[in-house]
């Protein structure tokens, strides 16, 4: 088996969580794989490879189908692997922003959909979506992993030093505009209790201040963890490499994970229950299948006074804060394990 990965961005979460450390295992246990980030790296000749592999698209929009049947000619195989849903609700950057056309790029992840061979991806909720485009294509769910052996999930160093006791962390990217929308009210209750506003550093991870769209997004994120800069008990750091990402989920000592609860939403994996319990952190979310799916000793919350007394209770429990990290961290290491979601990967092939 000769498989050509196209990466588009080895600095994107999804090709790291999706594409590299999956395929990189199986590199490492002998099998001939390939990663390029775009046919400008090299000259490509398609009949080298059995296998083209890439997530969503290739990132030439529409043209991508050019390429695609380049490789069929030759007999070689599409894999398709798709992470996330392609229908986006109004509120979504990809959807507004003035340099993307929402309709091209929708377009041609349903184009590559229909003409893959075969199709990995992350959820049951996703391949039924589809199958409603390809419902004789192979498709096998094969659920995000962590790479234990990668060294930034290998070590568990302790939290930094912080002025306040508990970091109420959250780490999410622009795609996740609104979803903290649900927090407004039970931070600013929270924070109406001196105690606790005293006690707890909200701390958001992943913030994008340079790019336009990233400016938009994080000024309304930031907004609702201070009340529109009524409370000081925030900080905010920065976007890192992927490869080193980790460290954000060390820096908290509660994982937070609201999300509007949508079809886009549904189709997501739970890959933030997997990040928080990789680094022994507890855990709450949203009450929806995304997490509910898991069937994890997690908070799940489906009201404003869930996330006000979730966050209360483990914020003034550190030795249950403890105990539910510790649990989390041991189920998440028996529950998904990477050799086991890449056997799924090869058995449709």
């Amino acid at each position: 088996m000769r498989f050509l990965v196209v990466l588009k961005s080895i600095t994107s979460g999804v090709s790291y969580h999706r594409l590299i450390v999956p395929l990189n295992r199986l590199k490492q246990k002998g099998y001939d794989i390939e990663f390029i980030n775009t046919f400008k790296d090299k000259e490509i000749k398609e009949s080298d490879y059995d296998y083209l592999v890439f997530n969503r698209s290739l990132g030439y929009g529409f043209k991508d189908v050019e390429i695609i049947e380049k490789f069929k000619n030759e007999g070689v195989k599409i894999i398709l692997d798709i992470d996330d849903y392609w229908e986006l609700p109004q509120h979504h950057p990809i959807v507004w922003r003035n340099d993307i056309n929402y309709e091209e790029w929708k377009g041609s992840i349903m184009a590559n959909i229909s003409y893959a061979d075969y199709i990995w991806t992350s959820t049951e909720e996703l391949k039924q979506k589809i199958k409603g485009i390809a419902p004789t294509t192979p498709i096998i769910v094969s659920r995000n992993a962590i790479d234990y052996a990668d060294p930034q999930w290998k070590s568990v160093r302790p939290k930094s030093k912080n002025k306040r006791d508990v970091v109420v962390g959250y780490a999410g990217s622009t795609t996740h505009y609104m979803d903290l929308d649900i927090m407004k009210n039970p931070i600013r209750r929270l924070n109406q209790n001196k105690t606790l506003r005293n006690k707890i550093m909200f701390h958001l991870f992943g913030v994008d201040l340079n790019s336009d769209y990233g400016k938009i997004v994080w000024k309304h994120q930031i907004d609702v963890f201070t009340g529109g800069g009524k409370s000081e008990n925030l900080m905010i750091s920065g976007g890192i490499i992927v490869y080193n990402y980790s460290s954000f989920f060390e820096q908290m000592d509660i994982a937070l994970a609201p999300l509007l609860d949508n079809d886009f939403n549904r189709c997501k994996s739970e890959l933030k229950i997997l990040e928080a319990g990789s680094k022994y952190k507890p855990f709450i979310g949203t009450d929806m299948i995304t997490y509910s799916r898991a069937s994890a000793n997690v908070d799940l919350c489906s009201s404003e006074d869930d996330w006000v007394e979730s966050i209360k209770e483990l914020v003034m429990d550190k030795q249950l804060r403890e105990s539910l990290g510790r649990e989390l961290g041991e189920f998440v290491r028996d529950e998904w394990i990477l050799d086991v979601e890449n056997q799924k990967r090869l058995h449709i092939l």
